[in-house]
């Protein structure tokens, strides 16, 4: 038997609820892997002294964080943000409110600052990884109303999950913990280590209480982000 939820549960009613909100897993997955952050690292976050500088978070950054709901563990932007009991050791971009009349440009700085030998690597190429939101933004901006058409982004299709390109490098559209961030890294330093083939292998339903009409449904795996060579990824906003 393969492995894999839909092939080991043979309830129909399981199977039906398992079609059902096995969307859903690895939605709330993919949000916890990208932008989950435990209620110890906020604190951490919150204890920093900001500043402009290289080497410290913006005052913005610190205060959207603060925002944020606690989870039960540090996604990706909050490894990028504070690990190893301190702060990350990233390449910074100030960030500031993105439109679609800015975009171009601030997708620009955090190119700029990408270091070379991270984009020379067609091993495992540089993608940036920005809020989903984003994509909107990028079409219209391709596409300014009352304007010389200057098309920045590079789309592969019209199709809404189409591919975006800014000279060369992926920008891939992720469920960032704010509008704020946005991650430029070699896509083999980033790592979604799980204990599962997928994210809905371990599913349960079953009865709430003995002889009850209310059951549940839980799905268990393990989950954690890593992110390797922090010192050359770009973080914007950070």
């Amino acid at each position: 038997m393969n492995p894999g939820a839909f092939n080991i549960e043979s309830s129909e009613f399981a199977s039906t609820v398992l079609a059902q909100y096995a969307p859903n897993i690895s939605q709330d997955a993919e949000s916890l892997f990208w932008g989950g952050i435990t209620a110890a690292t906020q604190t951490a976050i919150a204890a920093l002294t900001p500043g402009a500088a290289q080497g410290s978070m913006t005052a913005a950054t610190q205060t959207a964080v603060a925002a944020l709901t606690p989870r039960l563990i540090d996604g990706v932007f909050s490894k990028v943000l504070y690990d190893n009991s301190a702060l990350g050791g990233y390449v910074k971009v100030t960030g500031t409110t993105v439109t679609s009349s800015n975009i171009a440009a601030q997708v620009g700085l955090i190119y700029a600052a990408i270091p070379a030998e991270n984009l020379a690597d067609t091993v495992s190429p540089t993608a940036i990884y920005c809020p989903r939101a984003w994509r909107q933004l990028a079409r219209i901006a391709n596409n300014s109303v009352g304007a010389a058409q200057q098309v920045n982004f590079e789309f592969d299709s019209m199709a809404a999950d189409a591919k975006c390109f800014y000279n060369g490098v992926e920008l891939i559209f992720v469920p960032t913990p704010n509008n704020l961030m946005a991650y430029a890294q070699r896509k083999a330093a980033i790592m979604w280590l799980t204990d599962l083939q997928d994210d809905i292998l371990k599913f349960e339903v079953g009865k709430l209480t003995n002889d009850g009409d209310v059951q549940f449904v839980r799905s268990i795996y393990t989950l954690a982000a890593h992110v390797g060579q922090a010192s050359k990824g770009v973080l914007y906003g950070g």
